[in-house]
């Protein structure tokens, strides 16, 4: 069933009843999910690991759709370099090529500060991602640390009970999933 819709300048708009993701143009987006993490964590491993709560389910509505990957994690450590990485499912994405023994990563940062208390620092990086897929994806962010040492989510180090300079923070992931 087509509907004529008069405009204001009066001119005359047909339009579906129901709009189709495949009538919107290349690049629309057609859905966005996110999850925030407000809570604090710590992790230690000199391995990727999963950043709890930073995963996310997402089920493209066509083989054609990208995924727009989209992260801020609020992390501190302590004289170390710490590296995240994006992964669907259980590959890595939006990585480095490989080189020699080099970690292949999303994103590095080396802390330098050694002060536990005032250290809570964005890490934020974004990847569009080609999945082929019409079936559910699951994208996280992993986590490893310079020799395994300990990394603060959404806190200082010693997260201190001091309104004045302690405090807590939120990470997020987000997906887009956009018209190919």
């Amino acid at each position: 069933m087509t509907t004529t819709i008069t405009g204001a300048t009066g001119v005359n708009q047909i339009t579906d009843d129901a709009i189709t993701d495949a009538k919107l143009p290349e690049g629309s987006v057609l859905q966005v999910v996110q999850t925030v993490k407000t809570d604090s964590s710590i992790v230690s491993s000199s391995s990727f690991i999963d950043i709890p709560v930073l995963s996310i389910s997402i089920t493209p509505s066509s083989t054609s759709s990208k995924i727009y990957v989209s992260y801020s994690v609020q992390a501190s450590a302590y004289v170390k370099t710490v590296q995240l990485r994006i992964v669907r499912d259980s590959t890595a994405i939006g990585i480095s090529d490989a080189v020699g023994s080099r970690t292949r990563a999303t994103q590095a940062q080396f802390f330098q500060n050694s002060d536990a208390n005032h250290q809570a620092c964005p890490m934020s990086s974004s990847f569009l991602d080609a999945p082929s897929s019409t079936s559910a994806l699951t994208y996280k962010i992993q986590v490893k640390s310079q020799d395994g040492g300990s990394v603060y989510f959404n806190r200082s180090g010693n997260d201190a009970n001091n309104g004045n300079w302690s405090v807590r923070t939120t990470s997020q992931i987000t997906l887009m999933e956009i018209q190919g």
